[in-house]
């Protein structure tokens, strides 16, 4: 009976949770320019977000590249560099 009570309450403060949002949302107290319920703030934290991921995936992929330049290293094989001239 206790659950059963506790699960009403939640329930009914996520309902009037979602009664506030979108409240909020008619009055104009929160922005969603294009009216797909989701909140303009949110959808450019999104965005940043995704931009900020795709760098860190970027950069793990050039500290792997470096990784394989310190394993040969180790091994003692010859530097991979820019060719000696034969000027002189």
């Amino acid at each position: 009976m206790k659950l059963l009570i506790l699960i009403l309450i939640l329930v009914l403060l996520f309902a009037f949770g979602v009664i506030v949002f979108i409240h909020s949302m008619y009055t104009g107290k929160i922005k969603d320019e294009d009216k797909d319920l989701i909140p303009d703030v949110v959808e450019e934290r999104a965005a940043r977000v995704k931009e900020e991921v795709e760098d860190v995936a970027q950069d793990i992929a050039n500290a792997i590249d470096g990784v394989d330049d310190i394993v040969d290293a180790a091994k003692g094989s010859k530097r991979k560099g820019r060719p000696k001239s034969n000027r002189k």
